[in-house]
């Protein structure tokens, strides 16, 4: 006989609401779809989250963890700083296609579905940024970045990531995100200007 272990289930239900919400967005996916797409109970789903906003808060940070620990594993033991943030770019265009459902959730879905922004960007979306906070730090540490402001800098990077991610899903995948990402790495360490 095959139990499924407790995690597996929460799995299921995080890969159920991820699925999910997607499609129907957060208010059209209900505990109740979520529960039978996972194939569990409801109360199992207000047992480990207590309510749906606790399970997309769960998922989001599940992803975040996920998303820190490839870039993580493709850094190994990079020094360079500018290497690092082309590896960061690269990383996230290479994950995109395999999270699209979850990346879909974050770019088309949040607006309008009265979750904290505020809560989200902490939970999710500020662990990516501090990261690419912390790789531009590093450059102008090893001078091969030039002073500048630092949140300004990484916010115009990590700009970059997301809008090729959603350029991407809009268009129809009519691009190669890791070419885009190269791209995009070039023109954020280079500048557009003709030297």
């Amino acid at each position: 006989m095959n139990v499924k272990k407790p995690l597996d289930k929460k799995q299921r239900i995080i890969d159920a609401a991820i699925k999910l919400i997607s499609k129907k967005g957060y208010h059209g996916a209900t505990t109740s779809l979520i529960a039978k797409e996972a194939g569990v109970s409801q109360g199992l789903i207000f047992h480990y989250f207590g309510k749906k906003e606790g399970l997309f808060f769960s998922l989001l940070k599940e992803k975040s963890e996920m998303f820190k620990e490839e870039f993580e594993k493709s850094v190994g033991d990079e020094r360079n700083a500018l290497k690092k943030i082309e590896i960061a770019m690269l990383t996230h265009a290479r994950l995109i296609p395999k999270e699209e459902k979850f990346f879909e959730i974050m770019i088309k879905q949040i607006r309008g579905s009265g979750l904290d922004i505020k809560k989200i960007n902490k939970i999710g979306m500020l662990k990516s940024y501090k990261l690419i906070v912390g790789l531009i730090e590093e450059g102008i540490e090893q001078g091969v970045l030039r002073k500048v402001d630092v949140e300004t800098a990484a916010t115009c990077l990590f700009g970059m990531m997301e809008y090729n991610a959603l350029r991407w899903m809009v268009f129809g995948k009519s691009f190669s995100l890791e070419d885009a990402a190269k791209e995009a790495v070039d023109i954020f360490l280079r500048g557009i200007a003709k030297s």
